[in-house]
Protein backbone atom coordinates (compact mmCIF):
# COMPACT_ATOMS: atom_id res chain seq x y z
CA UNK A 1 0.00 0.00 0.00
CA UNK A 2 2.85 2.37 0.69
CA UNK A 3 4.14 1.83 -2.46
CA UNK A 4 1.40 2.54 -4.27
CA UNK A 5 0.80 5.89 -2.14
CA UNK A 6 4.34 6.74 -3.37
CA UNK A 7 3.62 5.93 -6.62
CA UNK A 8 0.96 7.73 -7.08
CA UNK A 9 2.38 11.10 -6.08
CA UNK A 10 5.45 10.36 -8.07
CA UNK A 11 2.88 10.38 -11.25
CA UNK A 12 1.81 13.57 -9.73
CA UNK A 13 5.50 15.56 -9.36
CA UNK A 14 5.91 14.54 -13.37
CA UNK A 15 2.70 16.04 -13.88
CA UNK A 16 3.90 19.05 -11.68
CA UNK A 17 7.18 19.08 -13.42
CA UNK A 18 5.47 19.73 -16.77
CA UNK A 19 2.76 22.03 -15.50
CA UNK A 20 4.90 24.50 -13.71
CA UNK A 21 7.73 24.31 -16.34
CA UNK A 22 5.50 24.81 -19.23
CA UNK A 23 2.43 26.83 -18.20
CA UNK A 24 3.43 29.90 -18.47
CA UNK A 25 5.47 29.57 -21.66
CA UNK A 26 2.60 27.16 -23.21
CA UNK A 27 2.88 29.61 -26.54
CA UNK A 28 1.65 26.21 -29.40
CA UNK A 29 -0.88 23.98 -29.47
CA UNK A 30 1.64 21.21 -28.26
CA UNK A 31 2.51 22.93 -25.70
CA UNK A 32 -1.15 23.85 -24.06
CA UNK A 33 -1.80 20.18 -25.49
CA UNK A 34 0.95 18.70 -22.95
CA UNK A 35 -0.04 20.70 -20.07
CA UNK A 36 -3.52 19.59 -20.72
CA UNK A 37 -2.50 16.10 -20.20
CA UNK A 38 -0.22 16.74 -17.24
CA UNK A 39 -2.89 18.43 -16.18
CA UNK A 40 -6.01 15.18 -16.43
CA UNK A 41 -3.23 12.74 -15.32
CA UNK A 42 -2.43 14.59 -12.12
CA UNK A 43 -6.73 14.89 -11.73
CA UNK A 44 -6.68 11.32 -12.79
CA UNK A 45 -4.69 10.21 -10.17
CA UNK A 46 -5.88 12.53 -7.62
CA UNK A 47 -9.14 10.41 -7.86
CA UNK A 48 -7.47 7.45 -7.01
CA UNK A 49 -6.14 8.93 -4.29
CA UNK A 50 -8.89 10.22 -3.23
CA UNK A 51 -11.28 6.76 -3.67
CA UNK A 52 -8.35 5.25 -2.25
CA UNK A 53 -7.74 7.46 1.25
CA UNK A 54 -10.53 10.27 1.52
CA UNK A 55 -9.02 13.33 1.72
CA UNK A 56 -5.25 13.22 0.43
CA UNK A 57 -2.60 16.01 0.22
CA UNK A 58 -3.55 17.99 -2.75
CA UNK A 59 -0.15 18.39 -4.55
CA UNK A 60 -0.80 21.49 -6.75
CA UNK A 61 2.31 22.35 -7.58
CA UNK A 62 5.94 20.92 -7.06
CA UNK A 63 6.11 20.38 -3.50
CA UNK A 64 9.86 21.29 -1.64
CA UNK A 65 12.03 18.65 0.24
CA UNK A 66 11.04 20.49 3.38
CA UNK A 67 7.53 20.71 2.82
CA UNK A 68 4.98 19.04 4.20
CA UNK A 69 1.33 18.96 3.01
CA UNK A 70 -1.69 18.27 4.72
CA UNK A 71 -4.03 16.28 3.85
CA UNK A 72 -7.22 18.07 2.26
CA UNK A 73 -10.09 18.94 4.24
CA UNK A 74 -12.02 17.15 3.29
CA UNK A 75 -13.02 15.09 0.16
CA UNK A 76 -15.04 17.74 -1.37
CA UNK A 77 -11.68 19.50 -1.09
CA UNK A 78 -9.91 17.37 -3.57
CA UNK A 79 -12.85 16.57 -6.22
CA UNK A 80 -13.32 20.04 -6.26
CA UNK A 81 -9.19 19.85 -7.43
CA UNK A 82 -10.36 17.41 -9.53
CA UNK A 83 -13.00 19.07 -11.67
CA UNK A 84 -11.51 22.30 -11.74
CA UNK A 85 -8.26 20.38 -13.70
CA UNK A 86 -10.20 18.80 -15.82
CA UNK A 87 -11.77 21.77 -16.90
CA UNK A 88 -8.83 24.10 -17.37
CA UNK A 89 -7.71 20.92 -19.36
CA UNK A 90 -10.49 20.59 -21.54
CA UNK A 91 -9.62 23.35 -24.36
CA UNK A 92 -6.60 22.43 -25.43
CA UNK A 93 -7.01 18.46 -25.55
CA UNK A 94 -7.65 16.61 -28.40
CA UNK A 95 -10.41 13.98 -29.17
CA UNK A 96 -10.36 10.54 -30.33
CA UNK A 97 -10.35 10.31 -34.07
CA UNK A 98 -13.29 8.18 -34.55
CA UNK A 99 -15.19 5.30 -33.12
CA UNK A 100 -12.52 2.41 -33.02
CA UNK A 101 -9.50 4.60 -32.89
CA UNK A 102 -7.28 1.95 -30.95
CA UNK A 103 -4.18 4.53 -30.62
CA UNK A 104 -7.10 7.44 -29.22
CA UNK A 105 -7.55 4.57 -26.08
CA UNK A 106 -4.13 5.46 -25.27
CA UNK A 107 -3.99 9.21 -25.26
CA UNK A 108 -5.79 11.87 -22.72
CA UNK A 109 -8.15 13.00 -24.51
CA UNK A 110 -11.62 15.43 -24.07
CA UNK A 111 -13.74 12.04 -23.57
CA UNK A 112 -10.75 10.70 -21.00
CA UNK A 113 -10.52 14.38 -19.08
CA UNK A 114 -14.91 14.31 -19.08
CA UNK A 115 -15.14 10.74 -17.64
CA UNK A 116 -12.82 11.91 -14.37
CA UNK A 117 -14.61 15.30 -14.33
CA UNK A 118 -17.92 13.72 -14.28
CA UNK A 119 -16.88 10.19 -12.16
CA UNK A 120 -15.42 13.42 -9.44
CA UNK A 121 -18.37 15.02 -9.92
CA UNK A 122 -20.94 11.96 -9.29
CA UNK A 123 -18.69 11.18 -5.93
CA UNK A 124 -19.32 14.75 -5.10
CA UNK A 125 -23.07 14.27 -5.36
CA UNK A 126 -23.58 16.47 -7.93
CA UNK A 127 -25.62 14.76 -10.26
CA UNK A 128 -26.70 17.31 -12.91
CA UNK A 129 -23.31 17.95 -13.60
CA UNK A 130 -21.94 14.39 -13.31
CA UNK A 131 -24.63 13.82 -16.13
CA UNK A 132 -23.30 16.47 -18.49
CA UNK A 133 -19.76 15.34 -18.05
CA UNK A 134 -20.32 12.10 -18.83
CA UNK A 135 -23.38 12.73 -21.64
CA UNK A 136 -20.19 14.63 -23.41
CA UNK A 137 -18.39 11.29 -23.23
CA UNK A 138 -21.18 9.68 -25.07
CA UNK A 139 -22.50 12.30 -27.25
CA UNK A 140 -18.78 12.29 -28.92
CA UNK A 141 -20.11 9.18 -30.58
CA UNK A 142 -16.17 8.19 -30.16
CA UNK A 143 -17.13 5.27 -27.95
CA UNK A 144 -19.55 2.34 -27.52
CA UNK A 145 -20.83 -0.38 -25.29
CA UNK A 146 -18.56 -3.89 -26.38
CA UNK A 147 -21.06 -6.12 -27.95
CA UNK A 148 -22.28 -9.49 -25.98
CA UNK A 149 -20.02 -11.76 -28.21
CA UNK A 150 -17.22 -9.58 -27.74
CA UNK A 151 -16.86 -9.13 -23.64
CA UNK A 152 -14.82 -12.05 -22.98
CA UNK A 153 -11.72 -9.69 -25.01
CA UNK A 154 -12.15 -7.12 -22.12
CA UNK A 155 -8.80 -6.87 -20.10
CA UNK A 156 -7.40 -9.37 -23.14
CA UNK A 157 -4.74 -8.69 -25.41
CA UNK A 158 -7.59 -8.72 -28.07
CA UNK A 159 -9.24 -6.50 -26.49
CA UNK A 160 -7.28 -3.78 -26.48
CA UNK A 161 -8.24 -0.36 -27.27
CA UNK A 162 -11.81 -1.52 -27.64
CA UNK A 163 -14.91 1.25 -28.43
CA UNK A 164 -15.11 1.19 -24.21
CA UNK A 165 -11.96 2.13 -23.91
CA UNK A 166 -11.61 5.68 -22.86
CA UNK A 167 -8.22 5.43 -21.31
CA UNK A 168 -5.89 2.27 -21.47
CA UNK A 169 -2.43 2.15 -20.28
CA UNK A 170 -0.51 0.55 -23.52
CA UNK A 171 2.52 -2.15 -22.26
CA UNK A 172 3.25 -4.74 -23.87
CA UNK A 173 1.26 -4.52 -26.87
CA UNK A 174 3.45 -3.78 -29.78
CA UNK A 175 2.42 -2.69 -32.86
CA UNK A 176 -1.47 -1.23 -33.99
Amino acid sequence: ITGSYQAYYMIITAANQVICNFEENADTPVKKRCVAEARVLRAYIHLILASGWYNPPIADHLIDADERPANAKDQNEILDFIIKDCDAALPDLTEKAALGDKDGAVKVTKGFANAIKGKAMLFKGDYAGAKAALKAVIDSKEYDLVPSDKMSTLYHYSGRGNDVAVFEVKLGYGGT
